[in-house]
C-alpha cells in the first residue's frame, strides 16, 4: 500500500512538473504591420514605405525568448537630396547639395534571428509585457529602375537643374542589425496585442553619394501594430 502511495505521488509530482514547463515555454507567432522611415543620412535620400514584420519566437522561461523574423520595406520613393557627390565636370573637388527627384524606388526583405528579454507583469487587473529585441541577419535590397532629375547649382555656379540620371534595377544582398522596444497587452490566454518600435542598419546596402558602388548604410525607423498568437 505505501509502495502504491510513493508511487502516486511521484507520478502527481512529474505531471505537475510537466504543466508548469508548459506554462512558461510557449511558442509565438506575430504579424506587426507598420511604416519604415528613413533616418540619418538615409533620410536624404529615400521616403518613407509601409513595411510588415512577421515573426515565430519561443519562450524559453518567463524572460528569454528566441526566435526569427521576416521584415519587408515595400518600397521606398527615392527622392531628397544629394550631399556627398560633386556634379561638375569636370570635378572641382567639392561637393554639393542637389536637390531630387525620382520615378525610382527602393524595397529591402530582411531575414532575422533574435533574441527577446520581457516579461510579463500584472498592472491595473491587465497583463502587459515591455520587452527590449536584438536580431542580426541578411537583408536583400532591390532598386526599381528609373531616372532621377537634379535640381540646383554646382560649386562652379552651373545649373544642372532637368538634368536626369538613370538609377538601374540592381539587387544585393547585406548584413544587418535591428534593435527594438516593444510592449504587449495580454487579451486573451491565446492573443495580445502591442506596439513595436524598430531600429534597422543594414551595411554597404545602397549607392547614395553615387560614386558607383553599394557601399553606404541604410538605416531606417520602423514603428509598428503588432498581433500575436499564443500556443
Amino acid at each position: 500500500q505505501h509502495v502504491g502511495d510513493v508511487e502516486l505521488l511521484l507520478a502527481l509530482v512529474l505531471l505537475g512538473s510537466s504543466a508548469s514547463a508548459g506554462e512558461t515555454k510557449r511558442w509565438e507567432a506575430s504579424f506587426s504591420p507598420g511604416y519604415a522611415f528613413p533616418i540619418f543620412l538615409s533620410g536624404d535620400y529615400i521616403k518613407k514605405s509601409f513595411s510588415v514584420n512577421g515573426a515565430g519566437a519561443y519562450q524559453y522561461d518567463d524572460l528569454w525568448a528566441f526566435g526569427a523574423e521576416l521584415s519587408m520595406g515595400t518600397g521606398h520613393a527615392l527622392g531628397g537630396k544629394y550631399t556627398d557627390t560633386d556634379f561638375d565636370v569636370p570635378k572641382d573637388g567639392s561637393n554639393e547639395t542637389i536637390a531630387f527627384q525620382s520615378e525610382a524606388k527602393l524595397s529591402w526583405l530582411g531575414f532575422n534571428p533574435f533574441i527577446r528579454v520581457g516579461r510579463w507583469v500584472e498592472f491595473e487587473e491587465a497583463s502587459y509585457r515591455p520587452y527590449f529585441i536584438l536580431g542580426a541577419g541578411l537583408y536583400q535590397v532591390w532598386y526599381k529602375e528609373g531616372f532621377t532629375s537634379l535640381e540646383g547649382k554646382t560649386t562652379r555656379n552651373i545649373s544642372i537643374t532637368n538634368r536626369k540620371i538613370l538609377q538601374a534595377g540592381n539587387s544585393d544582398t547585406n548584413f544587418g542589425i535591428n534593435l527594438g522596444v516593444g510592449v504587449d497587452q495580454r487579451l486573451h490566454d491565446n492573443f495580445s496585442i502591442g506596439v513595436d518600435l524598430r531600429y534597422h542598419h543594414v551595411y554597404g546596402a545602397i549607392d547614395q553619394d553615387l560614386d558607383g558602388g553599394d557601399d553606404d548604410s541604410l538605416t531606417l525607423f520602423a514603428p509598428s501594430l503588432k498581433f500575436t498568437y499564443h500556443f
